[in-house]
């Protein structure tokens, strides 16, 4: 059977027509930008010996347009972490039935998503921070933030505005969740790059799956203990440029719980510092923090601090106590760095059984990181943590929970 002549002319039309486009993916590298709230750090000229020994990191986000001109904004950062750890307790009975060698698997994935809007100069935007992860032989996921920010005004599930030093360069990032809190903050004064900022915060600590003996090791996923019923009164001061920053902040917990017939309040405050600069052609990154607590315990130590903490806190607890941290980061190449923290935590309980509790942790880490492509790299830290503990009348009557760890890690990570 033949085909009517003019069915030639379609087939031949057909022939000729361009080849179907793709439709383009929706999350894209370049597909729109994210407005930033404030302005950005103020820009330090380089010196003569300046030479940007790190080069500058790509963008691996992927963006998608929204309506209205606003931008959504999703970034991955995974990692796989190997760890063993030797630990050894000052009480020999729990010595003899406690091992002393562990090792542990953890993996991890990070996942922010953000939105933001720009109008007139207003900005809205919203963040979402999950982690999911596994760490042999189980597994879980927390909120690391879930806020909505519109212009100067900050709500929702965030990191405290009291906190300023973080573990970002150090082993089990990922799964450390830094001191995170329910709060409402306002902007008395908008990042210019000098900010004034006035939060109110619900105190909460995460309770340790760990003993506090092993203070490199926090846990995955146990659910948060509010410590007090009224927020705290947070207000904070930040000045900050690409190569200088300064942080003081003052918290104030107008009632502590348990305070009966005698109320009393409790207060904390802190400073901290970060200073870059090119030492014999090498970037080095100095930071710091050093902070004082009275009957707000939740405010002291490091993020890696907050799981020990809540293994002998109760909210009604006195305490008077001190925290220290002083951390250096150098950029030998753009591929290779070095990171090295000590830190030191103290705690007194005053009104525990007829003499004091005390409580302190000391730790310190130094670790070494390649990057191996763009979007990947390789890391080996070695870590120490100590701690002693004299709490009578808490779980350690029969026991004594001190003692030291030390740890080594590898961690793989990929951002995309």
């Amino acid at each position: 059977m033949s085909l009517p002549w003019y069915w030639l002319g379609v087939v031949a039309a057909i022939g000729l027509l361009p080849p179907p486009v793709l439709a383009e993916p929706v999350l894209r590298r370049d597909a729109c930008e994210v407005p930033v709230y404030g302005d950005a750090p103020a820009a330090v000229p380089a010196g003569p010996d300046d030479d940007a020994s790190s080069a500058e990191e790509p963008d691996t986000t992927l963006y998608a347009p929204l309506p209205g001109g606003g931008c959504l904004s999703v970034n991955n950062w995974a990692s796989a972490i190997v760890v063993a750890t030797d630990r050894r307790f000052d009480d020999s009975r729990l010595q003899a039935i406690a091992p002393t060698y562990l090792g542990a698997f953890n993996a991890g994935l990070e996942t922010t998503v953000a939105t933001g809007w720009k109008t007139n100069g207003l900005f809205v935007g919203t963040t979402l921070v999950f982690v999911a992860g596994v760490r042999l032989p189980s597994s879980g996921g927390f909120v690391k933030e879930a806020s909505l920010r519109i212009d100067r005004l900050l709500l929702g599930y965030a990191q405290s505005t009291f906190n300023y030093w973080n573990v970002d360069d150090f082993a089990n990032a990922v799964f450390t969740p830094q001191r995170r809190t329910a709060l409402i903050a306002f902007d008395l004064v908008k990042p210019s790059p000098w900010s004034v900022t006035l939060a109110f915060e619900q105190a909460a600590i995460r309770p340790a799956v760990t003993v506090p003996a092993l203070p490199l090791l926090p846990g995955l996923a146990p659910l948060d203990t509010t410590v007090s019923g009224a927020p705290d009164i947070v207000l904070r001061s930040r000045y900050q440029t690409d190569s200088l920053a300064f942080h003081a902040a003052f918290a104030l917990r107008p009632t502590v719980p348990g305070s009966g017939a005698h109320p009393r309040s409790g207060f904390a405050a802190t400073a901290g510092a970060k200073w870059v600069t090119t030492i014999a052609g090498v970037q080095h990154t100095f930071s710091g923090q050093l902070s004082y607590a009275r009957d707000m315990p939740t405010y002291l130590g490091t993020p890696v601090d907050i799981g020990t903490l809540a293994s002998f806190l109760q909210p009604t607890d006195a305490t008077r106590g001190y925290s220290a941290v002083l951390s250096v980061r150098q950029d030998w190449t753009p591929k290779l760095y070095s990171a090295f923290y000590v830190s030191h935590m103290s705690l007194v309980f005053p009104t525990i059984a007829s003499r004091h509790g005390r409580v302190g942790v000391t730790r310190a880490a130094a670790n070494i990181t390649y990057k191996t492509t763009a979007q990947s790299s390789l890391a080996l830290e070695l870590g120490y943590g100590s701690g002693s503990i004299d709490l009578p009348d808490r779980q350690t009557p029969f026991f004594d929970l001190g003692g030291r760890a030390v740890s080594l890690t590898l961690t793989a990570s990929a951002w995309y």
